[in-house]
């Protein structure tokens, strides 16, 4: 087990538990890391041993987090001394997944090596490129790329995607060449509406760059299109592409990505959770179906892909769900401030 948990609303004397403790583990030592807990900021009169490989807490918590529950509580919580899950460095899907469906798209259109490598290089540099080299190179893209066979054209168009998501301030030169960017929340500006992608999707539905333009959408939940919750929309699209698709290198991400949805949705059910407020309410029976779909996704994923760095967190995250305690907390949200 990765961690275990231990609360009562009846606040008993946390000195008492403490010398408890200290006459089995000696006196508190400090903590080697922060609790991965949500709320722990929260803690009144924290007490930290680390020893044996795990971080030993007995705090006050007199907000009741994480369950909501309300009033204070004490707390006793233990985790082994392994990565926190945001330490991971993941992004919604992991650091490299976005680069290795842009990489697999450019593989798929083969186009000339050099102008490839070009569109596909996103860091700091292209960022601050001026704005008249970044459109000559989408221009040259797009011409070399329109009389391409439909998948072809269709993988070109996800790096083309790709290339204008990467420098996604609007300019008069990449909306003439198609590129389109619209309003989203009052406060910022316009921003690329990601149309390149949905051209290539509509222009190869049932092939491999079809496949990869439905992949590339379950990276950037926010740019699913629809009225509900985006990781109710996450959770359509993913199981859709499982249906479409026969098993490929692809599938174990989906499943990824449909587990960290339905763990996400359990996250918004606590109070404080869903950092937009959109309001996904789940019942008392509704969260431990949520729980357990989270659970069977991470499931697949790890069997699939168990030396995928990314494992290391379906396993924590699945043992955290088991365990009972709240997902991991997201750290981006879709809505407007």
């Amino acid at each position: 087990m990765q961690a275990i948990w231990y609360q009562t609303p009846a606040l008993p004397s946390t000195d008492a538990v403490v010398r408890e403790l200290s006459s089995s583990w000696g006196q508190p030592n400090g903590q080697s890391a922060e609790p991965d807990i949500r709320g722990w900021a929260q803690w009144k009169r924290v007490v930290a041993w680390h020893r044996a490989g795990m971080n030993v807490w007995v705090a006050d918590d007199p907000n009741g987090q994480p369950d909501g529950a309300g009033g204070p509580q004490l707390i006793v919580y233990a985790r082994r001394d392994s990565p926190r899950d945001p330490d991971f460095g993941l992004r919604w899907l992991g650091d490299a997944f976005a680069d290795r469906v842009a990489e697999t798209a450019g593989q798929t259109a083969a186009q000339d090596l050099k102008l490839t490598a070009a569109m596909l290089k996103c860091d700091a540099g292209q960022r601050t490129e001026a704005e008249s080299l970044k459109a000559n190179r989408l221009d040259q893209w797009l011409k070399a790329s329109s009389s391409l066979p439909p998948p072809r054209k269709a993988a070109a168009l996800l790096v083309a995607d790709a290339y204008v998501a990467c420098t996604p301030a609007s300019s008069p030169r990449l909306i003439r060449l198609g590129a389109e960017f619209k309003a989203g929340c009052p406060q910022d500006r316009p921003t690329y509406s990601h149309n390149f992608h949905d051209q290539a999707e509509k222009l190869d539905p049932q092939g491999p760059a079809g496949e990869l333009a439905g992949v590339a959408s379950l990276a950037d939940p926010c740019s699913l299109k629809g009225t509900r919750p985006w990781p109710d929309l996450l959770i359509e699209k993913g199981e859709k592409l499982l249906g479409a698709f026969p098993p490929d290198q692809w599938t174990p991400w989906v499943h990824f990505a449909i587990a960290r949805a339905h763990a996400v949705r359990l996250s918004f059910s606590y109070p404080g959770g869903d950092p937009d407020e959109e309001g996904i309410h789940l019942t008392r029976a509704g969260m431990p179906q949520e729980r357990r779909a989270a659970v069977e996704q991470f499931a697949r994923f790890i069997e699939q892909k168990p030396n995928a760095p990314e494992s290391v967190f379906a396993w924590q995250e699945a043992w955290r769900l088991l365990a009972g305690l709240p997902p991991s907390q997201i750290h981006f949200g879709c809505g407007c401030e």
